[in-house]
């Protein structure tokens, strides 16, 4: 994702296809890591083959829409489906863990969800008529996403910081209440 956003940064400077596609298709690549590891945190099993499809899907509608139409708002509702969906299902993922990583305001899976919102009302955004029929409003649509790539990295390696701390933290003190616990029951009973 880092490098996606390097790349949307240097666009103007890199060869048109290259600055169309490789950052834009970095984000999902990035977003199905991410997928495997909320699937991992809920010990449930990897859609390997489905990210892998979902990947060489927008892959291919890039490329198309890069070679017949580039500016077509459909290539931003395309973006925006399939941001949405990797992120509702990491959200869905992460509801299914360990509270922590759900309960909390800023707790990861709220932060998944936020994104998914984001990419429903950019997508929403993208058919509006004077988004189409205004290159400044396209601009403005593509600029917000290229922003929120910043913003949803930093708010979700936060979550995922307080939320391994706490969780730790639960593991700690319940370790300790068990040496509590054990320290208190008279010896003779330790050894039935």
């Amino acid at each position: 994702m880092l490098v996606a956003d390097s790349l949307f940064a240097a666009r103007p400077f890199l060869p048109p296809g290259f600055g169309r596609i490789a950052p834009t298709l970095l984000v999902p690549i990035g977003q199905a890591a991410l997928l495997i590891g909320a699937r991992v945190n809920a010990n449930h099993p990897i859609p390997k083959q489905t990210t892998i499809a979902i990947v060489l899907f927008h892959a291919f509608a890039l490329t198309a829409f890069y070679l017949l139409d580039p500016s077509s708002s459909w290539r931003r509702v395309v973006n925006g489906v399939v941001w949405a969906s990797l992120a509702y299902f990491s959200y869905r993922a992460l509801r299914e863990s360990h509270p922590v990583f759900w309960r909390s305001t800023t707790a990861p899976a709220k932060v998944f969800a936020a994104h998914a919102g984001f990419h429903v009302f950019r997508t929403i955004f993208a058919l509006l008529p004077i988004t189409k029929d205004s290159g400044s409003m396209g601009t403005a649509v593509d600029i917000m996403g290229d922003l929120e790539v910043s913003f949803f990295m930093v708010a979700l390696f936060v979550g995922l910081l307080i939320s391994h701390r706490q969780h730790r933290n639960e593991q700690l003190s319940s370790a300790l209440a068990e040496v509590k616990n054990a320290l208190r029951t008279p010896s003779h009973l330790c050894m039935v």
